[in-house]
C-alpha cells in the first residue's frame, strides 16, 4: 500500500501500534498488505464505534512472513512461478478490546451480515490465544475454522468450545 493509499483510511489510529505496542506499520507491513485489509478493519471500527462504542480492534498482525502461519495463510504475498508478486497479504488478526471474546463473534457476524460479506471473507476463530481473537482475510469466498490450541477444526467445534470456555455469568 502506498502512503496515499494509507491516508483514505478513517481509524488510522488502530493500525499505528500491535496489540504487544510495537509498531504494526513496518516498511515492509505497509509494502505487501493490500489496502482492502485496511479498508476492511477501519470500516469495521468505524461500526463499532456506533454499534459497541467501548470495543477497539486490537491489530495482532497484517503482513506477516513468519512460519507460524499455515503454507496458504493470507497473510503472505502470492508469487508466481517466476517469483513475481500476484497478491498482496489480505489479512489481519485482531481481538476486540472492550467485550468479551463470545460477544466479539457476535459482533462480527453482525456486521459481516450488515455488509454483505458473509459469503465473501475468511473468517476464524481463535479461542486459545492471550487474547481470544479472530483471523479475517478478503479472499473473496467464504472460508470458516477455528483452532483449539495448535490444532485447525470446523468453525463450529471452535464455536462450541469457546462457549465452554467462556461460559457467561
Amino acid at each position: 500500500m502506498t502512503d496515499q493509499e494509507f491516508a483514505t483510511i478513517k481509524h488510522q489510529d488502530i493500525f499505528r501500534v500491535d496489540d504487544k505496542g510495537g509498531k504494526l506499520l513496518t516498511p515492509s507491513v505497509k509494502q505487501f498488505t493490500d489496502i482492502k485489509i485496511l479498508r476492511f478493519l477501519s470500516d469495521f471500527q468505524e461500526w463499532l464505534t456506533h454499534y459497541e462504542p467501548c470495543a477497539v480492534l486490537a491489530i495482532h498482525c497484517l503482513y506477516d512472513p513468519s512460519s507460524v502461519h499455515v503454507p496458504s495463510s493470507k497473510h503472505f504475498v502470492k508469487k508466481d512461478k517466476a517469483g513475481k508478486i500476484v497478491r498482496l497479504a489480505i489479512a489481519g488478526d485482531f481481538h476486540i478490546a472492550g467485550i468479551d471474546f463470545l460477544s466479539s463473534i457476535e459482533v462480527i457476524k453482525e456486521f459481516l451480515k450488515e455488509n454483505n460479506l458473509l459469503d465473501s471473507v475468511g473468517w476464524g476463530i481463535y479461542p486459545d490465544w492471550n487474547n481470544p481473537g479472530h483471523h479475517i482475510d478478503m479472499r473473496g469466498y467464504r472460508g470458516r475454522w477455528g483452532m483449539i490450541g495448535p490444532k485447525m477444526v470446523e468453525f463450529e467445534s471452535a464455536l462450541a468450545y469457546a462457549n465452554k470456555k467462556f461460559v457467561r455469568k
